[in-house]
């Protein structure tokens, strides 16, 4: 089914919503919650070809913005609760010039953004847009920048050499590790959006919290409880144990959060992961902005 075509997009009027399935790491949902520079894939139905897809950024009187497309893809609808038939996937990146979100407090209106989807020129259905500061997500082995990296579905977080953190080869306490993500908003200097990062890395504008947690498969959450937490800027190396939070050079709006293991007493008391899994994790760490979190359970071998 050909969506009716879009009129009037420089007054604001888009015609009927794209169906959209599932936009990146959640579920279907009335709109889009996105950070400047995110990579993030959308499936819609209704555009029936790959072929001479485009998008832009349109918010109120603004000149619609190019949002760079990495990659576009078919398959069969994956529910059937939605009669989608084929789903069309489109990895992109939000562009870092999309309209800064409101600030928490501020008395100025927020401007509705949505992201036009064409085809051959001509403008097929919106999905509506909510821009925030950040929108975090622990990179996974299977997300689109890393689709060829690893056979089993995993958190990106590293050893020094690059390796995978896993039971077999855990981390431990004073290492060095490299933690994954989209979605960290801004950085300074601001790249080109959908271009390879540059060297040297670009880094985050704004305040995240990092925290660890020492409990058995404890889950990602946004509150301190037992967390020990640590301050990190991304301008320079903090005093604690974050040592860096920016992009990732050669890779397109991939951030990396370079982090030290605490040296904690209380490790002693934290139990290993097990070889059957009922253990999967025993060390969480969690990382928190103005407007979300998410974190990764890790092995520790204390």
């Amino acid at each position: 089914m050909r969506l009716a075509a879009l009129a009037l997009l420089a007054s604001g009027v888009f015609g009927q919503p794209v169906g959209l399935v599932s936009a990146g790491y959640a579920p279907r949902a009335t709109a889009v919650t996105v950070a400047p520079g995110q990579v993030i894939t959308i499936s819609v139905f209704g555009i029936t070809t790959t072929g001479g897809i485009s998008a832009t950024v349109q918010s109120g009187a603004l000149l619609p913005i190019p949002v760079p497309l990495l990659s576009i893809a078919q398959s069969p609808c994956p529910t059937a609760s939605i009669p989608c038939g084929v789903v069309t996937d489109i990895s992109l990146q939000i562009p870092f010039e999309v309209p800064p979100p409101v600030p928490p407090g501020s008395e100025r209106p927020t401007l509705l953004s949505n992201l036009v989807f064409a085809k051959n020129g001509v403008a097929e259905g919106f999905v509506p847009l909510n821009i925030v500061s950040d929108r975090i997500h622990i990179a996974n082995s299977c997300d689109t920048t890393f689709a060829s990296a690893a056979a089993v579905c995993q958190p990106v977080a590293t050893h020094a050499d690059g390796s995978y953190v896993t039971q077999a080869q855990p981390a431990h306490p004073g290492e060095e590790l490299v933690i994954y993500a989209v979605g960290l908003g801004l950085t300074s200097p601001v790249p080109k959006s959908g271009e390879k990062s540059p060297s040297p890395a670009a880094v985050t504008q704004q305040l995240f919290i990092v925290g660890f947690d020492l409990q058995a498969n404890a889950p990602p959450h946004g509150r301190a409880g037992s967390t020990e937490w640590f301050d990190v800027t991304g301008f320079a190396p903090s005093p604690t144990n974050v040592l860096f939070s920016g992009l990732t050079p050669g890779f397109v709006g991939l951030y990396q959060i370079n982090l030290q293991i605490p040296l904690y007493q209380t490790f002693a008391a934290v139990p290993p992961c097990t070889a059957d899994g009922t253990i999967a994790s025993n060390l969480t760490v969690n990382i928190l902005g103005p407007a979300s979190f998410d974190g990764v359970g890790l092995c520790v071998a204390f």
